[in-house]
């Protein structure tokens, strides 16, 4: 099933903050047994307390089960079409236990969660890395993703004709940065 990264996003990081508010659920109603003592409890207010009392259990459960299935189960797809002006790129989710294209990568030794360019177009797509800092910049030719097929990439951070930017932020204080750059 195809979901907008938005939906994933809320649903992935919902599941977390509906675990987070259910442990502390429970350390609150641990707070108030503690502030009641030994008062008696009124026999109107017993089913609702013991309703209550599972609650937490149930949304660190399914919160955490959320956030595990967000996590493990959704693949990155930036999806490329024929568009009435040219080609068009789409950045989407797809939730399931296996790829709805039957294509493998060939590169799939990734530690991390690959970003999958699908190409629904006529033409020849590249995947290119840029390199920043220090001056250690290689050729790259890029890796090509032929129409019809799906290859899989570290990252997508780059996408269309015009030249990626010539600076980035560095975000691991090295002085160097690699990132791709999906162009037609």
């Amino acid at each position: 099933m195809f979901i907008p990264p938005v939906v994933h996003a809320i649903l992935m990081y919902g599941g977390l903050l509906l675990a987070a508010g259910s442990v502390l659920a429970f350390y609150l109603r641990d707070v108030r047994k503690e502030r009641a003592g030994n008062l008696p409890v009124a026999a109107l207010a017993k089913r609702r307390r013991s309703l209550m009392r599972y609650a937490p259990i149930l949304g660190l459960l399914i919160g955490s089960g959320l956030s595990l299935a967000m996590w493990t189960h959704c693949e990155d797809l930036v999806v490329v079409s024929d568009g009435d002006n040219g080609l068009v790129a789409e950045r989407t989710c797809y939730f399931g236990s296996t790829m709805p294209y039957g294509v493998r990568s060939s590169r799939m030794t990734h530690g991390t969660h690959p970003t999958w360019v699908v190409n629904h177009s006529k033409r020849l797509v590249k995947v290119k890395t840029v390199s920043y800092g220090l001056g250690l910049s290689f050729g790259d030719t890029g890796e090509a993703v032929l129409p019809g097929t799906a290859e899989a990439f570290n990252s997508i951070d780059f996408i269309g004709q015009d030249a990626p930017p010539n600076e980035i932020r560095d975000d691991s204080g090295i002085g160097v940065a690699s990132r791709s750059w999906l162009t037609w």
